[in-house]
């Protein structure tokens, strides 16, 4: 299958095109920046172009599949309203690349976002990411139309290797090497395997049924355990001590505060992400594995890869 990745320069789609590849895919990535060297296998073809307001025939020209693993994450911080920046480039650019995909005749498609609001999905009312990712997927669903066969998978919290850019498991690799004592909120969650993510995502390119959301995940972790486990990899195990939420609360008053001083607006309230770190975001992994038949039980090596890549 002749496939386009787009976002195939960040953490999700690099794992994306490797496995792609190993099953025999024709690759084609597209992203906003030109890749670091040597972050793209041989045999993988580039092309450079905005999904926002970008021309995409190029890109989508001779394609069977298509993988959307790109957007804007809750890190981002907007000028003006959040929920009008995120909805520009989570939702109506979603939808006018699998619009554009549907009339290039592509006939496959996978579209990666989340899995918060599928856990909760009364946070679609106060959290401005949360909101348009749920959004995303509708908006995606419509443009997709019957012709092209969309299936969405909401992944956990995703561990793996990312070169030079900030990431989830660069941040903990950096914080367990540090010398100070190691704290952590004391909720829990869920994290997958970036691998395992990609093998998930590959399967669904192939045969995922249209119209189907998964939840994908692997393992229901505490933040402390994660930590340790990160320390652990990095050679420098040690215990972990929790934090209440009422420790943290007062820091996210804070960032609310500095973001509305400079007027801006988050994603994501800074003062719910510490309640967010403080309660237990699990999630039932199971029938998304047997439907798509991803490998569980990788975040092993999925830290190491983590750990390895921040030397």
């Amino acid at each position: 299958m002749r496939t386009l990745v787009v976002g195939g320069t960040g953490l999700i789609g690099q794992y994306a095109v490797r496995e792609l590849l190993r099953r025999g895919h024709t690759v084609r990535v597209l992203a906003r920046r030109e890749p670091e060297p040597g972050s793209l296998p041989n045999g993988v073809s580039f092309v450079r172009a905005d999904m926002v307001s970008g021309e995409l025939g190029p890109a989508l020209s001779g394609i069977d599949g298509l993988v959307h693993a790109a957007g804007a994450d809750p890190r981002l911080v907007a000028r003006g309203s959040a929920l009008a920046f995120f909805r520009r480039v989570n939702v109506d650019a979603s939808a006018r690349l699998f619009a554009a995909a549907r009339q290039a005749g592509v006939r496959r498609a996978v579209f990666v976002t989340s899995f918060f609001h599928a856990i909760e999905p009364e946070l679609v009312t106060t959290q401005p990411y949360m909101r348009s990712r749920a959004e995303s997927e509708d908006a995606a669903l419509a443009a997709a139309g019957e012709e092209l066969a969309l299936s969405i998978l909401q992944p956990s919290w995703v561990i793996g290797r990312l070169h030079g850019r900030v990431s989830l498991p660069g941040a903990l690799v950096r914080y367990v090497r540090s010398p100070s004592p190691l704290f952590g909120p004391v909720g829990g969650s869920n994290f997958i395997a970036a691998a395992s993510l990609a093998e998930a995502i590959a399967a669904a390119v192939e045969r995922g049924e249209a119209r189907q959301r998964h939840v994908v995940g692997d393992e229901n972790l505490s933040w402390t355990d994660i930590i340790e486990r990160f320390a652990a990899a990095a050679g420098r195990p040690r215990r972990v001590r929790k934090v209440q939420a009422s420790v943290l609360a007062p820091l996210g008053v804070g960032a609310r505060l500095l973001t509305r001083l400079v007027r801006r607006e988050t994603g994501v309230d800074p003062a719910f992400v510490t309640q967010l770190f403080s309660r237990d975001f699990f999630c039932d992994a199971s029938p998304a594995e047997q439907a798509l038949g991803y490998a569980r039980g990788n975040l092993a090596t999925a830290i190491a890869e983590a750990v390895a890549a921040s030397v």
